[in-house]
């Protein structure tokens, strides 16, 4: 069993759906601005990247997907989760990421699930011709 570690952050840049960089309250005055990369959640790509799509659709949803994810959390206070110095093959924090809507605190990767923004769900949704939406 690992523990988690907590912390306070600020979303400065949201590369897309699942990457984002953060300016990271570690206590004693520390704010390091670092890249992270949301656990539980694989969403569409916002750049073409060979290997990394089948439909030519997930991109622009990616983008939309990045959007809402920037209209959430962009420039708001923000709690992490994370393993202490866990990260991915590409350096990146990997980390469970809270924002607040109405005065509570969510998860953020709960709530894209919930929504069918993994790339797994969009893709299925693509090949059975289903309408995909991102709210607003």
């Amino acid at each position: 069993m690992f523990e988690l570690y907590e912390y306070k952050a600020t979303a400065l840049k949201i590369t897309d759906g699942d990457t984002y960089t953060l300016k990271v309250d570690c206590g004693f005055r520390i704010f390091p601005e670092m890249e992270m990369r949301l656990l539980g959640i694989d969403t569409p790509e916002v750049k073409k990247y060979a290997g990394r799509y089948i439909y030519e659709e997930e991109i622009e949803i990616g983008k939309q997907i990045a959007l809402w994810v920037s209209n959430r959390i962009l420039n708001q206070p923000l709690m992490i989760k994370t393993q202490l110095d866990k990260e991915d093959p590409y350096g990146r924090l990997l980390a469970d990421v809270y924002y607040q809507e109405n005065g509570i605190w969510v998860n953020l990767t709960e709530r894209m699930l919930e929504l069918g923004f993994d790339k797994k769900t969009i893709q299925e949704k693509l090949a059975s011709s289903t309408t995909i939406e991102i709210p607003a």
